[in-house]
């Protein structure tokens, strides 16, 4: 045999107790962001070709239809979502609720749902 002098290598994975410390450092660190992500708001601006034509409380039960007829904007129980939309992908009708720091697109239409106001967090920098 050719191999008779060679030593035989141990493959393992040897995990140190520093190596989980540091894992779970990581993952707590990763977690917290979401301790710090806006939640809240009140008001909700509804952009259209980039002019304003709506601007109201998140808690109204009202739908917002687009001066062109493309889209639907449906506010109720403290949410604000494209309810309906003309365009290809519906990608905007599928983002689901407008949040603080997460707004609604639909690119096609030029259409942007904010919501803005209290949200407990002002801003988060790195």
């Amino acid at each position: 045999m050719a191999c008779e002098g060679a030593q035989k290598l141990k493959y393992g994975v040897r995990i140190k107790l520093l190596d989980v410390i540091i894992i779970i450092t990581i993952a707590i660190l990763s977690l917290s962001i979401w301790l710090f992500m806006p939640t809240g708001g009140e008001t909700v601006l509804v952009s259209w070709h980039g002019e304003q034509i709506y601007c109201g409380s998140i808690n109204a039960n009202i739908e917002i239809v687009t001066p062109d007829g493309l889209n639907t904007i449906s506010v109720s129980h403290g949410y604000v979502y494209m309810s309906h939309a003309e365009c290809a992908d519906k990608t905007c009708v599928h983002m689901g609720s407008a949040s603080s720091g997460r707004p609604v697109v639909c690119l096609p239409n030029r259409v942007i749902i904010t919501v803005t106001g209290e949200s407990g967090v002002d801003s988060i920098t790195w």
